[in-house]
C-alpha cells in the first residue's frame, strides 16, 4: 500500500511539475506576447515619428515654396514698375519730340519769311538795266524783278525776267546779252534761254 501511495505521489508530483512547466511556458509565451506588443508599440512610435518628420518636411517645403512665389511676385511687380517707368519715359520723349518738331517748323517758316525779304532786297541790288533807259525814265528796277515771291516779270526786247521760286532760295543764272548792258535775270531750269546769251554763271544768295 505504501508503495502504491508512493507511486501515486510520484505521479502527482510529476503532474505538478508538468503543470508548473506549462505555467512557465505560458509565462514565456505571455512575455513573448508582451515583447511583441512592445515591438508593435515601438513601431507605431517610429511610424508616428516618421509621419511627424514627413509633415515637417512637407510644411517646410510648402512654406519655402510660398516664399519663392512671393519673391517671384515681388520681382514681377518690380519689372512691371520698371516697364511703366520706361513707358512714361517714352511718352515724355514722344511729347518732347513733337514739341521740338513744332519748334523747328516755326523756325523754318521764320527763316523762309526772312529769306523772302532778303531776296527782294538782293533783286533790287543786282538788277542792272540799260543806263540810257533809266535816264530817260523808260525802265526802272521794278519793271525787272516784278514779284519775286512767285510772280512773273516782264519781257523787254532780249531781256527777260521769269517766275522766281522762293523755296529754292537761290539765283540760278546771270546772263550777258550781245550789244546790251549786263542785266541779272531769273531763268528757271528747263525753260528756253534766248539765243543772244554770250555766257552765264551761277550764284547763290547768302541767307
Amino acid at each position: 500500500m505504501f508503495e502504491q501511495m508512493s507511486i501515486e505521489n510520484t505521479g502527482l508530483k510529476t503532474k505538478l511539475d508538468l503543470a508548473v512547466s506549462r505555467l512557465d511556458n505560458m509565462q514565456l509565451e505571455t512575455t513573448g506576447l508582451k515583447t511583441q506588443s512592445d515591438l508593435a508599440v515601438s513601431r507605431m512610435d517610429n511610424m508616428q515619428l516618421e509621419n511627424t518628420g514627413l509633415k515637417t518636411k512637407l510644411l517646410d517645403l510648402a512654406v519655402s515654396r510660398m516664399d519663392d512665389i512671393k519673391a517671384e511676385n515681388t520681382r514681377l511687380e518690380t519689372k512691371l514698375d520698371i516697364a511703366g517707368y520706361r513707358m512714361d519715359e517714352m511718352q515724355n520723349i514722344v511729347e518732347n519730340s513733337a514739341s521740338v518738331t513744332t519748334g523747328i517748323d516755326d523756325r523754318i517758316m521764320a527763316i523762309q519769311e526772312e529769306a523772302d525779304k532778303r531776296l527782294r532786297r538782293v533783286a533790287r541790288m543786282f538788277i542792272l538795266v540799260d543806263h540810257d533807259d533809266i535816264k530817260s525814265g523808260k525802265l526802272t528796277t521794278d519793271d525787272y524783278y516784278g514779284d519775286f515771291t512767285g510772280g512773273t516779270g516782264i519781257i523787254l526786247s532780249h531781256k527777260s525776267l521769269q517766275t522766281f521760286d522762293s523755296e529754292k532760295l537761290i539765283w540760278e543764272d546771270i546772263y550777258v546779252f550781245k550789244n546790251l548792258s549786263p542785266i541779272l535775270l531769273w531763268q528757271p531750269i528747263g525753260q528756253l534761254i534766248p539765243e543772244s546769251i554770250v555766257y552765264s554763271r551761277h550764284i547763290t544768295v547768302d541767307r
